[in-house]
């Protein structure tokens, strides 16, 4: 998050990884510096071809599938510190809900056709500086399962991926905080994300024609991208203005955007925050709570650290995917019975505590 005199955290991913990378950092770093970089209009490039073939709905969702493919915005540059600057390119992880029963996303599944017409709703999931959405598969699983598409952007300069590409040395603190700041630029990259899912979604030659519910999308992050998508969100300088909810998943207020949060409409808002973690401090969150309008929801995970409620199964998870979904559901599928659920969900003796203004 940048704050504190932070080392990254570097993991060790042990299971349900497929392909990609696979060293990872804690999602966030010390910092001193900000940056003065603004976002550009976002580009996106036509939607691709893909060997995926699609199937009618059995009555419940087994596993999940997943594609790799790029967005290029051809109006942005991106400008890693010693390399010259060229056109902002990234890869996108979509991750939809599939007839193959697995333990962990599938490689070109066969998509689900959703039981509804309008299709499922789009969560785009920003990731934790020096990490990859592998990383996250306990929540983007958990997403996929209760009937929502997620798409990930691998940002090209600050996850795992990138930061190896360009043979970034984490301990030299002064070159790694230069990538962070690249932050800066990635409520851009999770906009074009979102618009490149939505010409997937108009394509014919897509497998996911007319697969999503472009009325009904969600921002979620967690660390760094909890702070892009709270921008995202809720500042006026990258606000996407499609949104219907937000959720901030141990995020703060990264100081290269303006202090201008909370301006416009209120938007539906869910943090969560775990109260060991010593990266991301829990009065960050508590202040992007403070000040967000209504409705808007606190998890606070008692006990739990910086990653282990997002990337690992155990009970701060289990709080996590249960309130996240209810919320969600509430907020995009229009579910009159989820916020009562939430509520049970939120408040398990020992884990976690839910804290509501609605």
């Amino acid at each position: 998050m940048h704050k504190g005199n932070l080392t990254a955290v570097v993991l060790l991913l042990a299971a349900l990884i497929v392909g990609s990378f696979f060293i990872f950092g804690g999602g966030s770093r010390s910092k001193t510096t900000t940056s003065t970089t603004t976002r550009t209009t976002k580009v996106v490039d036509k939607a691709p071809t893909t060997t995926t073939s699609t199937t009618q709905a059995p009555a419940a969702i087994v596993g999940s599938g997943y594609i790799n493919t790029t967005v290029t915005e051809p109006n942005k540059l991106m400008c890693p510190p010693g390399f010259g600057c060229s056109t902002r390119t990234y890869t996108l992880e979509i991750f939809y809900p599939s007839q193959m029963n697995s333990s962990a996303p599938v490689l070109n599944a066969p998509l689900l056709k959703a039981n509804s017409s309008q299709g499922y709703p789009l969560i785009v999931f920003g990731i934790g500086f020096d990490t990859m959405p592998a990383q996250y598969y306990p929540l983007i699983t958990a997403w996929v399962n209760a009937g929502y598409v997620v798409a990930a952007p691998v940002f090209p300069l600050t996850s795992s991926a990138g930061l190896q590409h360009y043979g970034v040395n984490l301990n030299d603190t002064a070159l790694a905080d230069e990538y962070e700041d690249d932050l800066a630029n990635e409520p851009g990259d999770m906009a074009a994300a979102i618009s490149y899912v939505g010409e997937l979604n108009a394509s014919s030659s897509s497998f996911l024609f007319h697969g999503i519910n472009m009325s009904e999308v969600a921002a979620a992050g967690q660390s760094d991208g909890a702070d892009a998508t709270l921008a995202l969100a809720y500042n006026s300088c990258c606000t996407y203005s499609p949104l219907k909810a937000a959720l901030v998943l141990s995020g703060a207020e990264y100081p290269g955007f303006p202090n201008a949060y909370f301006s416009t409409p209120a938007l539906p808002m869910l943090v969560t925050q775990g109260s060991a973690d010593t990266i991301n401090p829990p009065q960050d969150s508590s202040t992007i709570y403070a000040a967000a309008p209504s409705p808007k929801y606190f998890l606070n995970l008692l006990g739990a650290t910086h990653l282990e409620p997002y990337t690992a199964y155990n009970p701060y998870e289990e709080a996590v995917v249960s309130v996240s979904v209810d919320f969600l559901n509430a907020y995009l599928k229009g579910d009159t019975q989820a916020l009562s659920a939430m509520a049970s969900a939120g408040n398990v003796q020992g884990t976690a505590q839910l804290t509501t203004s609605s």
